[in-house]
């Protein structure tokens, strides 16, 4: 019987891998997005050349999406890289591939969710398992965190979150039977931390764990009887985690009335993921591709629970969600199970952080709860129905989300196609506008007498004008026109200028600023008056006198279009001073003593030599090794 069974499990996955590959084989031919461009494209430090030890440490130490640089997550990339697989479509495969992987782990793990439920499936539990597994894969809300490239981040941190509770699963089971268990403990806890590698969400594996305890294992043990050390370790953690909350995390950001980048403070957040939990309800319950937008940075911010009136009745469907779970937790265990599953997925997500308010990928675990209580309630309802209407209405169900899945699948196979279908979902969002912009503008090549760069130039007036929007869209506007040999629009300036007064730096205000000074110093942009660019840089750093990313393309352009080598070096030993770790800065530095007039002198060479040692210093992955060596040879040659 155990092999049938094992037989039954690799034909079944074996299927579930080739229906997914089919599924999204046509969305590997999309492009990049969003986040895409800074953490891949425009960052090359995980590209892995060949193997060695310290290039492995710099693809281990890279990576800008957080703190902890996910160093999994970034040494997956560098494979793709190493196997020739380095563009869109070879990345998207990789995603494509760990999703068909969770899918089988999934499968395996509703399996046994519905054999230690005791829930009676008239085709089996496997059936079962199987037929869900495929709609949580297929469904229209996880196509984005398959396709956006960069969200093999969430998509590796489930790996191990699945990882994880099938192999707590197992302990649990070998402790029931008097059997040796804790290596299964410790592939729990390597599990763990092989999903934290991808993303720190799989922090929340002991949270899953600790409701499968709750709900359906009763922190039982053999004969039935109570496990006494892991009630201790469960009360031990969570009490861990509350004064890590309570002591380390609220007093950061508990009160903060507006978040740096952020349009919304601590109340405002917490109020308006009522809304937005509501609302990813809705897109996965529909499975409908027109409400899901992907850009969400014009969702309304709730500043009360009247305002908007929405907000108040979010939060009352919310609890009565919760409590349709407290209550049937006895009768339909598996339905609580996955809704509390669900809520979990939002634990960190939904919190006190400054995240964005919202992204569809936030969902891919949580969707499998919501399926999960899916499951219990058709397993639940399939007792009054005929041998046949229950897996043909399942079959339905999985024929309706697949093709709505398909659907979005095939707006994502085309760059073009994505970008109008965003931008139409979500007229007023600064993103989706500029992103439409951004295409329009690639496919004229930049001439200015083809009608797509006109039009292109209209998206990213449009984004300009919108509230709250960042500078990026003047920034996009001013060097299209410098490039095409276009006066200035004042106008525009005068937009940029006033947004950088009244706002807070945020990356994206830093990045449109550095992005126009870094055009016209390499000297691809010609403005009709420099002086307008001085400007933006004076308010910006009037604004912002402790950004050393704005002292150092100040000096830049000190340099390279004003020619007052003073001015450049005073503002770059105020960067250095502010963050004296950048090596390009020390690098800048001298190559701005090396072209000054009084490079000969003994003060100046002291200093160009200081420089130099300290970039090369700092330089510890040898990414600026060539620069340093070439800037050598300048000095000894001046």
């Amino acid at each position: 019987m155990r092999v049938k069974t094992s037989g039954e499990l690799s034909i079944g996955c074996l299927c579930l891998i080739a229906l997914i590959l089919i599924f999204f084989w046509c969305g590997l031919y999309g492009g990049y997005i969003f986040d895409d461009y800074p953490n891949l494209v425009d960052d090359a430090s995980w590209r892995l050349q060949q193997w060695s030890l310290a290039g492995l440490w710099q693809v281990l130490a890279g990576g800008i999406a957080s703190a902890t640089g996910r160093p999994l997550a970034m040494l997956s990339f560098a494979l793709n890289h190493l196997l020739g697989a380095a563009d869109a479509w070879g990345l998207k495969l990789g995603n494509v591939l760990l999703h068909a992987l969770n899918t089988c782990l999934a499968a395996l793990l509703l399996r046994q969710l519905i054999v230690l439920s005791r829930e009676s499936a008239r085709i089996g539990p496997w059936w079962v398992a199987l037929i869900a597994a495929a709609v949580w894969a297929l469904h229209p809300l996880q196509v984005s965190s398959v396709l956006y490239v960069v969200q093999r981040m969430e998509v590796g941190a489930v790996t191990g979150v699945l990882l994880g509770l099938l192999a707590y699963l197992r302990a649990r089971d070998a402790m029931c039977a008097g059997q040796r268990f804790w290596p299964w403990y410790l592939l729990v806890i390597a599990s763990g931390l092989f999903g934290l590698g991808f993303k720190e969400t799989a922090v929340l594996l002991p949270l899953y764990a600790l409701w499968l305890e709750i709900l359906l294992l009763h922190f039982k043990g053999r004969a039935g009887k109570s496990i006494g050390w892991l009630y201790g370790l469960y009360a031990a953690g969570t009490l861990l985690a509350v004064v890590v909350y309570c002591f380390w995390m609220l007093p950061q950001y508990a009160g903060v009335e507006r978040f740096t980048g952020r349009n919304f403070g601590t109340i405002e957040r917490l109020l308006s993921q009522g809304p937005v939990l509501v609302m990813y309800l809705q897109q996965a319950l529909t499975a409908w591709p027109e409400l899901l937008r992907f850009y969400y940075d014009d969702y309304p911010i709730s500043s009360g629970l009247l305002a908007p009136s929405m907000t108040l009745w979010s939060w009352l469907g919310l609890l009565v969600l919760a409590l349709s779970a407290a209550l049937l937790r006895r009768r339909l265990p598996l339905y609580s199970l996955g809704i509390a599953w669900f809520f979990s997925a939002h634990v960190l997500t939904s919190n006190i952080f400054p995240l964005e308010l919202a992204f569809e990928h936030r969902n891919y675990f949580a969707l499998l709860g919501l399926v999960l209580s899916a499951v219990a309630l058709a397993l639940a309802a399939g007792r009054r129905l005929t041998v046949g209407a229950g897996p043909a209405l399942a079959l339905v169900l999985l024929a309706y989300v697949g093709t709505m899945g398909w659907v979005q699948v095939a707006t994502w196979a085309d760059p073009g196609r994505l970008a109008l279908t965003l931008s139409n979902r979500a007229p007023d969002s600064e993103r989706a506008t500029y992103a439409l912009g951004r295409h329009f503008y690639g496919l004229s090549g930049g001439d200015a007498e083809n009608p797509l760069w006109s039009m292109a130039r209209a998206e990213f007036v449009h984004a300009a004008a919108l509230p709250q929007s960042s500078p990026l869209a003047e920034q996009a506007v001013l060097i299209m026109d410098a490039k095409a040999g276009r006066a200035d629009d004042v106008a525009i300036w005068d937009s940029l200028t006033a947004k950088l007064q009244r706002r807070e730096m945020d990356a994206q205000m830093l990045g449109a600023v550095e992005g126009v000074v870094q055009c016209r110093t390499s000297g691809a942009c010609r403005f009709s008056d420099d002086a307008r660019l001085q400007q933006v840089l004076l308010v910006a750093l009037q604004k912002n006198p402790d950004s050393s990313r704005l002292h150092a393309r100040y000096a830049e352009f000190a340099f390279s279009v004003m020619g007052d080598d003073a001015l450049a070096r005073n503002l770059l030993h105020e960067a250095i001073r502010l963050d004296p770790e950048q090596p390009v800065f020390h690098l800048l530095l001298a190559r701005i003593l090396i072209a000054a007039d009084d490079a000969s002198e003994e003060l100046v060479g002291q200093e160009l030599n200081t420089a130099l040692q300290s970039a090369q210093q700092l330089d510890v992955h040898g990414e600026h090794a060539e620069e340093i060596r070439r800037l050598r040879s300048a000095a000894v040659s001046n």
